[in-house]
């Protein structure tokens, strides 16, 4: 397992850059937003990664760069390729192969090990299918069909994510799942119903093999029955994927590619208006950053889940955390669990609908010396000597609580 240079919250995006646009003043705006860690799309122009990377070695921020020529021959010298650009500080690695099936495994496999070999110092990126690609694409790859949504059992998912933690080391399971819907009247906003079920899944493989959690959120629209996500759908992603223990975020897609609706920067390269509400959670999560990474997950469970509420079923569901006496609440939450040398912390989450905006009103009955609460808009320690707190959580919206236990 190659190790990371350094253990901190990783965010980017997928498809970060539009070639065409490279600029000072375009990696700037990347580099506003508190990304620090980016994608590129598929390139093959030495020229244009040279630029780029001489941009994000002066803006600080690191590149893993697509350059697809890498996966595409087995023959390629990959040395000879990589050398022209792996002397800039920036680029930290190639992403080797964009959602692989189980059967292109072994390829990706030797290219990931050649690619060590011949690129020393670098590393070799893989991201993952979704649970909701088809039987056919968890086995020969996303490019097998379009991926129809709702199709595949679990419990082939799982085997499909046990078999890339057996066959690679990476230091991180990385996955996009995207779940802004639209309902069949194609006015309805929905959440795709396996959502939470996806992430616990993947959070359940990464505890399994001691992996870091790498997810891509969802922040633009390119197919039906997709919509386009608003500020309070983005939040309510950051959140949730706080819960399951994310240590890297990433935008699909901080650029926007070609027959998609706006990315964190539009086809223009200017700002769109979810470029702010990014640019707010990335800094309240660099602001928690060292409480947050010093304590690990141990899994999740929901309150009040119902029928009508699909996507905050999982089956995974973590029985008793010791800090917690009693959540009382009407409201349906979703409560991420963590554990530290020095104490606990918890993520929680309004998981109402959120077409329907409505609060979470919740008490917590816990066991510490000090609770601390943590918004993106305010950090408090609550001390109460019976050990009762109320928090309301606005729609779509979350708070990380830490416990001491000293």
């Amino acid at each position: 397992m190659f190790p990371l240079k350094e253990k901190r919250i990783r965010l980017g995006g997928w498809w970060s850059v539009d070639p065409a646009l490279i600029s000072d003043g375009y990696i700037g705006k990347i580099a506003e937003t508190g990304c620090d860690f980016i994608m590129t799309a598929q390139m093959r122009d030495t020229e244009k990664i040279c630029e780029l990377l001489a941009l994000c070695d002066w803006y600080g921020v690191e590149c893993v760069v697509y350059d697809d020529r890498i996966y595409d021959n087995e023959d390629i010298d990959i040395g000879a390729i990589t050398k022209e650009y792996s002397h800039y500080a920036s680029y930290v690695g190639n992403m080797i192969k964009d959602e692989p099936g189980v059967t292109q495994f072994d390829h990706v496999r030797r290219v990931y090990d050649r690619f060590r070999r011949e690129t020393p110092g670098k590393d070799a990126y893989i991201n993952l299918l979704p649970m909701y690609a088809s039987t056919a694409q968890l086995e020969y790859g996303a490019d097998v069909q379009a991926i129809q949504y709702y199709e595949t059992k679990g419990t082939t998912y799982r085997e499909h994510l046990e078999e890339y933690c057996r066959k690679f080391d990476t230091p991180y399971v990385c996955v996009d799942v995207y779940p802004c819907r639209t309902a069949e009247d194609g006015v309805t906003r929905t959440l795709y119903p396996g959502y939470l079920e996806n992430l616990s899944q993947i959070a359940s493989c990464c505890r399994k093999y001691d992996r870091e959690l790498w997810i891509m959120v969802q922040d633009l629209v390119w197919y039906q029955p997709a919509r386009e996500p608003d500020a309070m759908d983005l939040r309510w992603q950051f959140w949730t994927v706080m819960a399951f223990g994310a240590a890297a975020i990433f935008h699909y897609c901080l650029a926007t590619p070609p027959g998609h609706t706006d990315g964190l920067l539009t086809a223009e390269g200017k700002r769109s208006p979810l470029f702010y509400t990014a640019k707010q959670f990335h800094g309240f999560l660099k602001s928690i950053e060292d409480v947050y990474l010093s304590c690990r997950p141990v899994g999740a469970f929901h309150v009040n889940c119902r029928e009508d509420l699909p996507y905050l079923q999982f089956e995974e569901q973590l029985a008793g955390f010791a800090p917690v006496q009693a959540i009382v609440t009407e409201d349906p939450l979703l409560v991420g669990c963590f554990e530290g040398e020095n104490g606990y912390a918890m993520t929680i989450v309004n998981m109402h609908p959120l077409s329907e905006v409505k609060p979470a009103k919740i008490r917590l009955a816990l066991r510490g010396r000090q609770v601390t609460l943590h918004t993106d808009t305010c950090t408090c320690t609550m001390q109460n000597p019976d050990g009762c707190y109320d928090i309301t959580l606005p729609a779509g919206e979350g708070c990380y609580i830490t416990i001491d236990k000293r």
